[in-house]
């Protein structure tokens, strides 16, 4: 009980923490969230996102529509592509694109007030939940970007809560749903997703994205080593082309680092944008991770097998 008091504390006083710097000038805010810029190195996504611009104007099938992947896939930077995209700003001009970002929605309560916070909200009856879906109810052809949107989803014990939620939001027709999660599947199987689970991309990308940070290294004759031991991640290639090029490291120094310490060479930061293992942590951490307490020894196992294995022989 007391735990559930001090989070409880904890969600008011993160709403306060947003709510008084506008109401000290004398009104809250009237604008809505911006969508963030989308990176200027952005390589090998450009047919996928065609592809979810082509999806998102259809308006004779109006789906909604979800990007699923592990972390440093790039879900928020292919996300962001997809906004700037000039037929979305057209079909969404000015506030109707919308940035929700979910990443400390950890709780119910967080989560629509960070919906009712991005969308600006005027109505105020007190019902949180009702008020936002009369403003949604009232505006025009509308999307809203939930970025890692796992962080409300995998709240333990308000799944269901929040599944609602997200249900109500994706009746309204002319509500487009557009949200990023570290997962495998979407949530509310009933409402009409297209769901896109992210991979690595190919090695011509993976090379334009590291000569853009280290365009020295680009005629390394170890590169492509290199960017197959990491997978051809994109989080992954940033981070090492900006330590080659902060160091001067080459490729070969680069892969036998990385064969010694595995992602912990990878460090640039404590958060998972600039640090491989914080980012592979959220994951390894995860709710569903820990609801499966045998889940941890198999990933220890499956680490140890070279070439990895298929879920076909796992489940022989």
């Amino acid at each position: 009980a007391l735990r559930a008091l001090q989070l409880t504390m904890n969600d008011v006083k993160t709403i306060l923490d947003q709510r008084l710097p506008a109401a000290a000038c004398g009104m809250l805010s009237l604008s809505r969230a911006p969508i963030p810029s989308n990176s200027a190195i952005f390589h090998g996504r450009d047919e996928l996102v065609a592809e979810l611009v082509e999806i998102i104007m259809d308006r004779t099938q109006p789906k909604h529509v979800c990007i699923l992947a592990t972390g440093g896939m790039g879900k928020t930077s292919t996300a962001l592509a997809v906004m700037a995209h000039p037929g979305i700003i057209a079909r969404f001009p000015n506030d109707l694109r919308v940035w929700v970002p979910c990443i400390k929605a950890t709780s119910v309560s967080l989560f629509l007030d960070t919906l009712h916070s991005s969308l600006a909200v005027l109505k105020r009856t007190g019902d949180v939940r009702a008020d936002i879906l009369t403003e949604l109810e009232m505006s025009q052809p509308i999307i809203l970007l939930l970025d890692n949107f796992e962080t409300p989803w995998n709240v333990q014990g308000a799944q269901s809560d929040v599944e609602h939620i997200l249900r109500d939001i994706g009746q309204i027709p002319h509500v487009t749903i557009f949200f990023t999660m570290k997962s495998s599947t979407a949530p509310c199987g009933d409402l009409p997703w297209h769901c896109i689970n992210l991979q690595a991309v190919d090695e011509m990308a993976s090379r334009r994205i590291y000569s853009s940070w280290c365009p020295e290294g680009l005629g390394d004759p170890n590169l492509s080593r290199l960017l197959n031991a990491i997978g051809h991640m994109p989080l992954a290639v940033v981070l090492m082309a900006k330590i080659a090029h902060l160091t001067g490291l080459d490729a070969e120094e680069l892969v036998n680092r990385f064969e010694m310490v595995g992602p912990s060479v990878m460090d640039l930061g404590s958060d998972g944008e600039n640090n491989m293992d914080a980012c592979i942590s959220v994951s390894v951490n995860s709710p569903r991770m820990n609801d499966h307490p045998r889940a941890f020894d198999l990933l220890c196992i499956l680490s140890m097998l070279p070439t990895g294995t298929s879920y076909d022989m796992l489940s022989k």
